[in-house]
């Protein structure tokens, strides 16, 4: 595992003593940091990076073990780690099926079941590129060559430099007295160092997923280096709807009709479909039915149903979102998707066409006379940040 460390510069009357003999920007008169000024601590472990808003898959696949491409459960001993989306019931299924059980004993395990959902929970997401061992290396070599440091300060930055694996990951920040004098030995220390750190932070890396507290990293540590086969939710609800039907994309515009319908059996029928599916390899139709069109679906017959009660608890994330005026219920289906890692081409382009059609034709579509502005729906296009989420699927 990568440590993750912050390396804190306190710039404060208490911390540093005066250099009047400093040469460094104009000559101007700094401060000397002591050693009580730099401080290093451990924070965690350092995953990886992503440019999306959250930790995605495929930063989770490079630190995990290689999962099977052929789950095979027959006899064999299950564990299932917390916020899983697969309810117990459904692994009952498996049991007769299979001749498998769960164990709460997960070094007796043959398989860990694990999930993006309980991933991110124990990780946190940190906007502030960290530096390498060297980078770090590099901003301390500054800090000397700066006069910026005291004998005590330097021996301080050579303890670190010898303390900390060589693989770690360093954040630096520098902090100063909110009411500094810009015209002080303080202001003018703290701007040496900033510009510096300016200068040289790492760029365009995106946000950092580090793992923080010792009950985490412990259940991290477990995850990634178990002997155990690790397989995701996903993996095991196929297997339990492998035999399921699935909803291509192509009858979306058949199912619309349906649920729309004013007649009462013809939206039961399609809600029926929707909870009899295999709602994973479904899920571009079924989300985009959920989200779009939750009140017509709860006014059917079978609202109340054993089978429509699981799609609901499937779906939770996915209800009651669908004000086609509003700009927030298509952000947050995209957001949705992407916590789900259910984004596809298929569900942008159907979220790209609503609000082109709700929102913005009204405004600036090339089909509105009396608009200024003529707006196409192919400049309607997906922030570059959330691109990398695109699942294959």
């Amino acid at each position: 595992m990568i440590k993750k460390f912050h390396l804190h510069i306190n710039i404060t009357p208490e911390t540093t003593i005066t250099n009047d003999e400093s040469i460094v920007d104009n000559n101007k008169t700094t401060n000397k940091l002591l050693a009580d000024a730099i401080k290093l601590e451990e924070t965690g472990v350092y995953i990886g990076t992503t440019n999306g808003w959250t930790l995605d898959k495929q930063l989770v696949d490079t630190v995990l073990p290689k999962r099977p491409d052929v789950i095979n459960i027959q006899d064999k001993k299950l564990y299932r780690w917390p916020h899983l989306d697969l309810p117990r019931q459904k692994v009952d299924l498996l049991k007769d099926k299979f001749n498998c059980k769960v164990i709460r004993n997960v070094d007796k395990a043959d398989i860990e079941i694990i999930s993006m959902n309980g991933m991110r929970k124990l990780v946190e997401m940190d906007w502030h590129a960290s530096f390498s061992y060297s980078g770090m290396y590099n901003f301390l070599s500054f800090l000397k060559s700066a006069d910026i440091l005291t004998k005590s300060s330097l021996d301080k930055c050579r303890d670190i430099l010898e303390g900390i694996p060589k693989e770690s990951r360093i954040s630096i920040t520098r902090d100063h007295p909110w009411n500094i004098d810009s015209a002080g030995e303080l202001f003018q220390t703290s701007k040496i160092i900033n510009k510096y750190l300016d200068s040289n932070r790492p760029k365009g890396v995106g946000r950092e997923a580090i793992v923080k507290g010792k009950d985490k990293i412990d259940t991290y540590h477990h995850i990634i280096n178990t002997s155990s086969q690790v397989v995701f939710d996903v993996d095991i609800n196929n297997i339990i709807d492998e035999d399921l039907a699935v909803i291509k994309n192509t009858e979306l515009e058949k199912i619309q009709q349906m649920i729309s319908s004013s007649d009462r059996d013809n939206r039961s029928l399609a809600l029926e479909m929707l909870a009899n599916c295999n709602v994973n390899k479904s899920f571009d139709v079924v989300s985009i039915i959920y989200y779009w069109y939750y009140d017509w679906l709860k006014d059917t017959n079978n609202w109340n149903t054993v089978n429509v009660k699981a799609l609901k608890a499937k779906m939770k994330a996915f209800e009651g979102g669908g004000s086609t005026s509003s700009i927030y219920s298509y952000n947050n289906y995209i957001k949705n998707l992407v916590e789900h890692d259910k984004l596809t081409k298929f569900a942008i382009d159907d979220t790209r066409k609503r609000l082109y059609k709700h929102i913005l034709l009204n405004l600036v579509g090339t089909d509105n006379e009396v608009a200024v502005f003529n707006v196409d729906i192919d400049s309607l296009v997906l922030k570059n940040e959330l691109i990398e989420n695109i699942t294959n699927d």
